[in-house]
């Protein structure tokens, strides 16, 4: 009788411990695989064509499936890449829009236009076209507006300036073939700044 109860008592314990297994196991799989990593992901509004400096990055702690996805370890040296599109800041950094840089083909340039030369809806990490306004002289009639640059990526943009003055402080990022024409233009006449809608 003893050795019965001794059985059946050991097989009980197995049992219990078993059952306690199974439903612990599930929890600790999910908690390891749900696991929050560090990515790299965009710290500011950066367009297609730039170089990524330090400051264009930060860490962010998030969950994703490993096997799911192409974004990219903050374990990875990214300091040189070269965007084929836009980010968005807070975006993480997907390694399909990335290629080792040549050499850039994009300048940074800063200007000065008149407030109401700007839509007040744009905001750095729009794309504008710029137009050139050339008053009218000695009785001539006016000339229509000429479009300067299409597609101009926003990279700065101070309105702080606008409250005591007329005056926007917008840093632009374009292709360095672009420069000349936009500052010949900007020594002609007013530059006009006219964003998409939608």
């Amino acid at each position: 009788m003893v050795k019965i109860e001794k059985k059946s008592n050991t097989r009980f314990h197995i049992a219990i411990v078993l059952f306690i297994l199974a439903i612990i196991t599930p929890f600790l799989f999910s908690l390891a695989s749900s696991k929050s990593e560090q990515y790299w992901a965009i710290a500011r509004p950066i367009p297609s064509g730039s170089e990524i400096t330090l400051d264009d990055i930060k860490k962010i702690g998030i969950r994703v499936d490993s096997s799911n996805h192409d974004f990219l370890l903050a374990s990875t040296n990214l300091i040189g890449l070269v965007t084929t599109r836009s980010f968005l800041a807070n975006e993480v950094v997907d390694v399909r829009y990335l290629r080792v840089a040549e050499e850039s083909l994009l300048e940074e340039v800063s200007i000065a236009v008149s407030s109401s030369d700007i839509p007040m809806k744009t905001k750095v990490g729009d794309y504008v076209s710029i137009f050139l306004l050339q008053d009218a002289k000695n009785g001539e009639p006016a000339l229509l507006p000429i479009r300067i640059l299409t597609g101009v990526f926003i990279s700065d943009l101070d309105r702080k300036g606008s409250n005591f003055g007329n005056t926007i402080s917008l840093t632009l990022s374009l292709n360095q073939e672009s420069v000349p024409a936009l500052l010949a233009a900007s020594s002609k006449g007013r530059l006009v700044l006219v964003g998409k809608n939608g």
